[in-house]
């Protein structure tokens, strides 16, 4: 909806159809400089995606300026530019008046972007006449970001200002007075922004348009037809309603991906069921997708290999649905501009469960006894498609003693109640348990620290040590465990982890970890 909108306002306009882009793009790369320059204003990766992508709402409100102004060749009179001032507050409303969302980020920094990107930080802008600080720093760089490219671009009154033309009028206060940490800002970023927004460059460049915008502008704002903000809203609020439905009743996991911004939004379920945030950004927050990064590479290898003709694809993968790894079949499809060649903008995403395999499943990777993993199912799937920050072998004490001493009964129901101490110490969703041996298991622990590591550890040989059997009151369990942390290929850490449980088993409940190192 932010595409479309923002390209209706360009195409009135008489813009180059790259406007929106280009804004986009500088005012992403001033923010990055601005949080490299200083810490005063505390944006995240993610607040800098967001600003990006409400910017591109900054002239919405041109939607009800007259064409007469707003592509008029020469000068505009007083009474016209009093009149093309108004799209600041114009903008605001149509966002003050949105039937839905009035408290997300998003409409909250685009109703700040849409008001005040036309107020100057000596005080003398409008609509408000905010000074200094009182400008959102959404704002102001976006102001900073419109005026760039309005000096770089050609319009029908005026030609384009060459790259270093226009950064110098900026800084000499030529087309306004910013915060002069912006302008240090302008000055530190101005080889990328030549790199990817130079006139020259963009003659060439993908235009980012899409076919909705072009067909709503050519047969709804028409001159004689231009429909008002209510006639916007409404539209808005049935698409929006379409939307929400086939959303919230929908029983499976759905994602949607976009590219240029890195957001990921999961649809409720998933945030339900999965254990997922409705949104996240690749790849700062890929630890928090539910998915390994194995099958985060699968799946860029599964879009990579569509194109804007064959854009659909499939694979099955294991993911985490209330606490328990489920075979899932995922449709993909990649979404492509109109252009002509088309480009990448994203995709979208359905992964529903393949109950014959869920069955299958469960029935051929879990042992007996234990219904712990088994090592067949280890090695044949969990070891191409799991990562670990945290390996740990366990090993029951005196197994054999056990064995000879009470009998085979009271070893199964030791084995079943070591497995039961241990489980309730990992977590559900994303740790995983395998039967390794006769008496020795394996924990694989995904995006974990050092420390929880070490604290789960010592957390399971505790519990084990506490388990007091009724039926045999005198048997005592206790176990050994080695293991190793850090981000580590599993097979080596195994390695690594049976040396140390080998140490520790010489002691007897005890606990030995230390960080994987890579094998020269």
């Amino acid at each position: 909806m932010i595409n479309i909108l923002s390209h209706i306002v360009e195409f009135r306009n008489g813009e180059s159809g790259l406007h929106v882009l280009h804004i986009q793009t500088a005012t992403e790369i001033l923010l990055h400089t601005l949080v490299q320059q200083t810490d005063r204003y505390k944006l995240t990766t993610a607040d800098i995606s967001l600003i990006s992508t409400a910017s591109a709402l900054h002239d919405i409100g041109k939607i009800n300026i007259p064409e007469s102004i707003l592509n008029k060749p020469g000068k505009l009179t007083k009474e016209e530019f009093d009149t093309m001032k108004t799209h600041t507050t114009i903008g605001a409303e149509i966002l003050d008046k949105l039937p839905f969302q009035q408290e997300s980020d998003l409409v909250k920094t685009a109703y700040a972007i849409c008001r005040w990107h036309h107020e100057r930080y000596d005080g003398r802008g409008y609509p408000d006449g905010l000074k200094g600080e009182q400008i959102p720093i959404a704002a102001q760089v976006v102001a900073m970001a419109d005026v760039y490219d309005a000096l770089t671009s050609e319009r029908c009154y005026k030609k384009a200002y060459s790259h270093d033309t226009a950064i110098q009028m900026i800084l000499n206060g030529e087309c306004g007075a910013f915060n002069p940490l912006l302008l240090q800002c302008l000055q530190e970023a101005a080889p990328r922004l030549q790199a990817e927004l130079s006139t020259s460059a963009a003659a060439d460049a993908p235009r980012n348009t899409l076919a909705e915008a072009q067909h709503l502008s050519e047969t709804l704002l028409e001159e004689n037809a231009l429909p008002g903000q209510d006639r916007i809203l409404r539209v808005l609020s049935v698409l929006r309603a379409k939307a929400d439905f086939f959303v919230k009743n929908a029983r499976c996991i759905q994602m949607e991906y976009n590219d240029t911004t890195g957001l990921v939004h999961f649809s409720p379920w998933a945030v339900e069921h999965m254990k997922v945030p409705a949104e996240l950004h690749l790849p700062e927050d890929i630890d928090k997708s539910g998915f390994t990064r194995e099958g985060i590479r699968r799946i860029q290898k599964a879009l990579r290999a569509t194109t804007s003709a064959h854009p659909n694809t499939e694979l099955s993968m294991l993911l985490p649905v209330d606490g328990e790894l489920r075979w899932h079949r995922i449709a993909l499809r990649s979404i492509w501009s109109e252009n002509d060649p088309p480009f990448y903008l994203g995709a979208v995403g359905q992964a529903a469960p393949v109950e014959e395999l869920c069955d299958y499943h469960r029935e051929l990777s879990r042992d007996v006894l234990t219904h712990a993993y088994n090592r067949s199912f280890f090695e044949s799937h969990l070891l191409q498609q799991m990562e670990a920050d945290g390996v740990l072998l366990l090993d029951l004490d005196h197994f054999g003693t056990i064995n000879e001493t009470y009998g085979r009964q009271a070893g199964d129901i030791a084995i079943r109640t070591v497995v039961g101490a241990v489980s309730a110490c990992v977590r559900s969703s994303s740790d995983a348990l395998v039967r390794y041996g006769d008496d020795e298991f394996l924990l694989l622990f995904p995006h974990i620290s050092p420390h929880i590591f070490a604290q789960r550890a010592e957390e399971i040989r505790a519990s084990v040590e506490a388990i007091r059997l009724t039926d045999y009151p005198d048997l005592r369990l206790t176990v050994s465990l080695g293991g190793v942390y850090g981000a580590c290929p599993i097979e080596p850490a195994i390695v690594q982890a049976e040396t140390l449980l080998h140490d520790a088993k010489q002691t007897r409940n005890c606990c030995l970890l230390r960080q994987y190192t890579e094998e020269k």
